[in-house]
């Protein structure tokens, strides 16, 4: 199994010195995902959950139907030509013409009204502003590859109640969802009653996948675009960015977040 990272000598300039030093540099692997022997997308990824990652990234991309589960879907890693051949019962496939649909309906502006669920607000879907104030610190120190590397972007699932569940790194910040995704359905945790932290800015893109996977709060610690946002508002999803302990940004979905009192929402 390749390693997600390699030592690498070279020169620093530093301090008006010039030496040489080494350091742990992020591997960038191609992988090709297949379906029953039908090539479906070309990725670059950094080695380690290849299976994840090409699970997610076809659930995520609407390209397997969402009621699929882990019996149905066989995967294979063919490591010495990277590539992953995923086997399934093809009526599980959902169409070309039916993804071109739905992208044709984010192109006229309809922010995938007709495929993607609304989000109820429910008790039991609302979070206290103090755990989401303390999840940013727990959600820094689990990016072992980051603070080797500096160079992936993460993507970590916590619960309801402030537990952290897994992290998933990645040099793409697609991969690194695709890749919690791709966890969360092989180890059966439902995503649905679950907070998603993102280290990366979040783009149409991100919340998508976000959506499709069920899940009700997103939180990054960058900010989002105006995609984002507007997707994110005509889908009833909590969408925070720039996440820190002692502040955030609440741009849709404020109804899920208690400890948050009338008299104290205001614009200055």
């Amino acid at each position: 199994m390749k390693k997600p990272y390699i030592q690498e000598k070279f020169y620093k300039f530093q301090q008006q010195k010039l030496f040489t030093t080494e350091q742990p540099i992020i591997t960038e692997t191609p992988l090709e995902v297949c379906i029953n022997n039908v090539p479906h997308a070309n990725l670059f990824q950094t080695p380690g959950k290849e299976k994840e990652l090409a699970i997610g990234f076809c659930l995520s991309q609407g390209i397997v139907s969402d009621n699929i589960n882990k019996s149905m879907i066989q995967g294979k890693f063919l490591e010495e030509i990277n590539r992953l051949d995923l086997r399934l019962d093809p009526s599980l496939l959902i169409t070309k013409k039916d993804q071109d649909n739905t992208l044709s309906l984010l192109a006229k502006n309809k922010i995938f009204s007709q495929k993607l669920p609304q989000r109820e607000m429910t008790l039991a879907g609302k979070v206290p502003l103090s755990l989401l104030q303390g999840i940013e610190k727990s959600f820094k120190k689990k990016q072992a590859l980051f603070s080797l590397t500096g160079a992936t972007h993460a993507a970590s699932v916590f619960t309801l109640h402030g537990e952290y569940l897994f992290c998933c790194e990645d040099i793409a910040r697609d991969n690194a969802l695709d890749k919690a995704v791709g966890h969360a359905f092989l180890t059966g945790i439902d995503l649905s009653d679950k907070i998603l932290c993102l280290s990366s800015r979040t783009n149409y893109s991100l919340i998508i996948k976000a959506l499709r996977a069920k899940f009700p709060i997103v939180a990054s610690i960058s900010a989002p675009t105006s995609m984002a946002v507007k997707i994110s508002k005509a889908h009833n999803l909590t969408l925070i960015g720039f996440l820190r302990k002692q502040e955030m940004n609440i741009y849709t979905g404020i109804e899920r977040i208690t400890e948050l009192h009338d008299n104290e929402i205001g614009i200055e």
